[in-house]
């Protein structure tokens, strides 16, 4: 069913069929529940679902126990739909970060990994960097600074040219912000 055909559908539901529509998707998804909650102005729901989106990209990249499953397209799956359903940009940056934090943790600790892998990271460092030029927003660049630093830090010597591209990142990054940071 298309937009428009479904809006009509609404447009003609009462009140109350729509609040038990609603209440039966809260119920459905948790991510449903995050985003409703949200729109109505409780942040609890995107806390929580910024909670199980770490532990999604942690049980990925750095989990409690046993070996990385390194299944990189579900760690991205849960920082696309935590994207979705989050208002705040800055949430957003903090899981995007955290993807690349674990992998640079997880490369460091199990030896090199495969081109896939780093070209990911990179990607996503990229996108972090880029999102926070973007957000022109000091307390949220300042807030993310040092993390940012130790991703770029962390990865040199890293093989494959990945300590050498994200050092290049990290520095072109420092450099676009007016700041004189060397890695």
């Amino acid at each position: 069913m298309r937009a428009p055909n479904l809006r009509k559908q609404l447009a003609a539901m009462s009140q109350s069929e729509i609040v038990d529509l609603v209440m039966q998707l809260c119920k459905l998804a948790r991510d449903n529940e995050a985003f409703v909650r949200q729109h109505l102005g409780d942040a609890t729901g995107v806390d929580q679902a910024l909670e199980r989106a770490k532990a999604t990209v942690r049980k990925q990249l750095w989990p409690d126990r046993g070996l990385p499953k390194l299944k990189l397209n579900e760690a991205k799956k849960a920082i696309s739909q935590f994207q979705k359903i989050s208002r705040h940009p800055s949430a957003t940056l903090e899981l995007m970060l955290y993807y690349v934090e674990l992998g640079v943790k997880c490369t460091r600790e199990y030896g090199d990994m495969y081109g896939e892998f780093y070209s990911s990271m990179i990607t996503m460092f990229q996108e972090v960097l880029g999102r926070l030029l973007e957000s022109g927003d000091p307390a949220v660049v300042s807030k993310l600074k040092s993390r940012v630093e130790a991703c770029a830090t962390g990865s040199s010597g890293i093989g494959w040219g990945f300590g050498d591209e994200m050092t290049s990142l990290y520095s072109q990054w420092a450099a676009d912000l007016g700041e004189t940071d060397e890695v």
